[in-house]
């Protein structure tokens, strides 16, 4: 690995590169501190770009393609402040819409707080019921899809206790392959006024 004028190899006993040497790189070099596998880990690179050098006997060579998959990991998404609809003239809510992008087998499953993100609760089919946001799990498989959280009646967001006019959304997102795309474009609420 070339980092800036350094020439570095991957050391098994500190688990980082280590500076073998300076440019130019030669065949010696290759053969005496060359690796056979590429390590992901940056640790003991200085360099924002350092360069991937492959040497081989042979007088030509296909040129050589690195290619890195990254699969983001699950995630829990909370919104940071509440959605309020203290005005007088707004009686409650009537219902909620999502907009997204979810190309793939991508999963994303929502939880709502009433009170400022200190519990969460999920509309299970017949009732509210207490969410552990600190449990990936739990939301996973307990969260609201977005059309049991689309079809939420006005009836139902009434008996999840809004007296104190604020709701607060969090969501669970997983994707499982590389081509999967799950976007959250907007969270909208639909209120009943007099």
């Amino acid at each position: 690995m070339v980092d800036g004028n350094d020439i570095k190899h991957w050391d098994t006993a500190s688990l980082s590169y280590v500076k073998v040497s300076e440019l130019p790189l030669t065949a010696d070099k290759f053969q005496s501190y060359g690796d056979d596998n590429y390590r992901k880990e940056r640790t003991g690179l200085i360099s924002a770009s350092p360069i991937l050098k492959i040497w081989s006997p042979l007088p030509e060579m296909p040129v050589p393609v690195v290619t890195q998959t990254i699969k983001p990991k699950p995630v829990i998404v909370s919104m940071k402040e509440d959605i309020l609809f203290t005005e007088a003239y707004i009686v409650d809510i009537v219902n909620a819409v999502i907009s997204l992008d979810n190309t793939g087998s991508g999963i994303i499953v929502f939880i709502v707080s009433t009170d400022s993100g200190v519990s969460w609760k999920a509309w299970n089919g017949s009732s509210w019921v207490l969410m552990d946001i600190t449990n990936m799990e739990d939301v996973k498989i307990k969260g609201m899809t977005v059309s049991v959280l689309q079809g939420i009646t006005e009836a139902q967001w009434t008996s999840l206790g809004l007296l104190n006019k604020k709701i607060r959304f969090a969501w669970y997102m997983e994707i499982t392959s590389s081509t999967d795309i799950l976007k959250l474009k907007e969270i909208r609420v639909n209120y009943n006024t007099m």
